[in-house]
């Protein structure tokens, strides 16, 4: 049974035989996102999911900030799963169709503070828990992205279920039953991108994770092979294949997502649905020396299946601005940059973007439908006086084929950590976030 084979990969793999490699991005993933999410501790959604803790409150787990709030570590994982998605500034993962870290890793920290884990086992249950969430895409099949469901939490819900249940030592037996349980608790849905119910859908697949996991541990019961036979998950939520395929699980050990292809690492805090034009923009920038005033008019070609989730043509809020083509280019002509502070309805609803926005269009690129948004390529037309300047952008600053630096991931840390911590308690965090493997229990990490 497949049920079984992955809970078995999940709680009884030998740590020896995950590789450094993958423990090691891991830990680089773990920088990133604790950045992105501290980056996003003032955001309106973050503030209002704190607001919602309960009071008094366990200290099982840390709820990530310039001080860590205690909390129960369901409600940790929440809020830092919730404000790690809020600026959508995480990575993304290209097989996985989602962003894989904003659920997992707050989901694997929370279940080694409440479990006593150390660094180490905390980020090799991440790339456990990765390898599990990229074997089950394929058998959801395309249709499942594109029919409207978000993938970031309905797949990411049994990554964080693997990777939780490996942290709290279940058998294979009761791992079977967490994923039983949570798949009984998929959910989010596309059309609410743009709006503060986006990253709760990751708050809520990290939370269930650790529900079902606890349940699990106490006696629980649910279905046991619930990838398995009719009616299974996949097949629900809008699979076209018969299920998961037995090679996909014969090779989980044998090929760790997060050393190849590994993760993609964004340079900016939009929808990466945005990067390739964007990254188009500043290149032709670069090269010909234009300013806003100068352009007449801009044209986006999108492959089939790579626009998708650019919802918003004439944006109004911020977070429809992050998924926003047309906003996101306005918004570097108009700036010199896109940062985080570009995500302001007042700098959305500003006359001079409204009216950019207007002279920028979309287009059709003929081609095979391309099934996710992080792959393909973006064409872009820049009418400048009367020169057309044009661009194909296949390579995105952070992906596989364009990684970032190390200098410009910390660089990133630091703005991010920087919103809400002064530059020496930044630099202090970001040391220890780099030593994690070293520690003996993870809640050290915050609590040093």
């Amino acid at each position: 049974m497949i049920t079984q084979q992955l809970a078995q990969f999940a709680v009884a793999t030998d740590r020896k035989s995950i590789p450094d490699a993958a423990v090691e991005n891991a830990g680089l993933a773990l920088l990133d996102l604790v950045g992105v999410a501290l980056g996003g501790y003032n955001e309106p959604v973050s503030t209002i999911v704190r607001q919602l803790l309960p009071d008094p409150r366990p200290h099982s787990a840390a709820a990530w900030g310039p001080v860590p709030l205690h909390a129960s570590a369901e409600d940790a994982a929440f809020v830092n799963a919730v404000q790690s998605h809020a600026l959508d500034f995480d990575d993304s993962s290209s097989n996985m169709r989602a962003h894989p870290s904003c659920t997992m890793l707050p989901t694997a920290m929370a279940a080694g503070e409440l479990f006593g884990c150390s660094g180490d086992e905390v980020l090799a249950s991440y790339a456990i828990g990765l390898n599990v969430a990229s074997a089950i895409t394929p058998a959801l099949g395309p249709g499942h992205y594109l029919e409207g469901w978000h993938t970031t939490s309905t797949i990411g819900i049994f990554g964080s279920t693997a990777a939780a249940g490996r942290l709290a030592g279940l058998d294979v037996a009761q791992m079977q039953v967490a994923f039983g349980i949570a798949a009984s608790l998929v959910s989010g849905l596309s059309r609410n991108f743009g709006t503060m119910t986006k990253p709760f859908h990751a708050g809520h697949a990290a939370r269930s994770a650790i529900q079902a996991v606890r349940m699990a541990k106490a006696g629980f019961t649910a279905d046991m092979n619930i990838f398995d036979g009719p009616q299974n998950v996949l097949q629900v939520h809008g699979g076209i294949s018969d299920g998961i395929a037995p090679a996909a699980v014969d090779s989980l050990r044998d090929n760790w997502e997060i050393v190849h292809p590994g993760i993609l690492v964004k340079r900016w805090p939009c929808c990466y649905a945005t990067h390739r034009a964007l990254a188009g923009l500043r290149l032709l920038q670069d090269e010909h020396k234009f300013s806003a005033g100068q352009v007449s008019g801009i044209r986006v070609g999108f492959p089939p299946g790579t626009e998708g989730p650019l919802k918003y043509r004439f944006p109004v809020t911020g977070l429809q601005g992050k998924f926003s083509v047309e906003y996101v280019l306005a918004a570097q002509l108009l700036d010199g940059a896109v940062t985080i502070g570009s995500f302001t309805d007042e700098l959305v609803t500003r006359p001079a973007s409204q009216d950019l926005m207007q002279r920028i269009s979309r287009y059709d690129v003929p081609g095979e439908r391309i099934l996710s948004s992080l792959s393909g390529f973006t064409d872009l037309e820049v009418v400048v006086g009367a020169e057309v300047l044009r661009t194909r952008v296949e390579k995105t600053p952070g992906s596989h084929e364009s990684p970032l630096s190390h200098s410009e991931r910390m660089e990133k840390f630091m703005d991010c950590a920087g919103c809400v911590l002064p530059g020496d308690s930044a630099e202090r965090l970001a040391a220890r976030l780099q030593s994690v493997r070293q520690l003996r229990h993870v809640r050290d990490l915050f609590y040093p």
